[in-house]
C-alpha cells in the first residue's frame, strides 16, 4: 500500500471529552440545558454541526444556529487539546509506517485549521504528507471526492491507498473512491454498525494495522 489515509477523531485520537465540553459550554452560554456526553459522542465523525442542528431543533431553537455555531467553534478551537490524546499505539504505528516510506495523510471532517492545530499540539503533525479537513476541497466524507482529491494531491491513484476510520462515512468514502477500507472498532461507532458497511479490513487495535499495510 503506497498511501495510508487516516480519519482523525475516533481513529488517531480520542477527542470526545473536548468536543462534548465545547458543545455543553456553548449550550450554557445560550441558556440551554446541557446534553449527555454519550449522546454527543454518537455524532462525532458525522460533523458536530449536524448534531448542533439536531439539538437546537429538539429544543425549538433552530433560529439561533447562525450564532451558536461560531460560538461553539471559537470555544472548541481554544480548548481543543485539553483532554484529547492519541489512542494507545498510534504514535508507534505512524512512526513505523513513516520509517517504511508510506505516504501518510489525514482526512478529517473537522475544519482543516482545527485538525492541524490538534495534530501540532499532540506532536503528530510532522508524520503527515497531507492534511485534509472538510473545507480543504469543499466536500466531506462520505463523499468519495474527498478521498480521490487527497490521492490526486499526493500524486497517486486511490486504488493504491487505504483509508482507516471509525465510522460508516470512512468506509463508504473509501470504497466508492476505489480505495481499501479499514475500520477500527475502538472508536466512536459500534462494531455491529460498521460491519454492515462491509469494510475490507477490521482492526481492534491501531497496531494491527501494521499486519495488513
Amino acid at each position: 500500500m503506497r498511501a495510508v489515509l487516516f480519519d482523525l477523531d475516533g481513529t488517531l485520537v480520542d477527542s470526545r471529552k473536548d468536543i462534548a465540553n465545547a458543545v455543553n459550554a456553548t449550550l450554557n452560554k445560550f441558556g440551554l440545558p446541557e446534553e449527555e456526553e454519550e449522546e454527543i459522542f454518537q455524532f462525532v465523525g458525522n460533523g458536530v454541526q449536524n448534531f448542533i442542528k439536531k439539538v437546537l431543533r429538539d429544543k425549538g431553537k433552530e433560529e439561533i444556529y447562525p450564532l451558536f455555531l461560531p460560538s461553539f467553534l471559537e470555544f472548541y478551537y481554544e480548548h481543543i487539546d485539553e483532554h484529547t490524546k492519541p489512542f494507545e499505539g498510534v504514535r508507534e504505528v505512524l512512526s513505523t509506517l513513516a520509517r517504511d516510506n508510506c505516504v501518510l495523510a489525514v482526512v478529517s471532517n473537522k475544519l482543516e485549521k482545527f485538525a492541524c492545530k490538534l495534530l501540532k499540539s499532540l506532536d503528530l503533525f510532522y508524520f503527515f504528507d497531507f492534511i485534509c479537513g472538510c473545507d480543504t476541497f469543499g466536500v466531506k466524507k462520505p463523499d468519495p471526492l474527498v478521498v480521490s482529491s487527497v490521492c490526486r494531491s499526493l500524486k497517486m491513484e486511490a486504488k493504491d491507498s487505504m483509508l482507516v476510520g471509525d465510522s460508516e462515512n470512512d468506509i463508504v468514502a473509501a470504497k466508492k473512491a476505489g480505495a481499501v477500507s479499514t475500520c477500527v472498532t475502538y472508536g466512536f461507532r459500534p462494531e455491529e454498525v460498521l460491519l454492515q458497511f462491509k469494510p475490507h479490513f477490521v482492526i481492534h487495535d491501531p497496531r494491527q494495522l501494521l499486519t495488513i499495510v
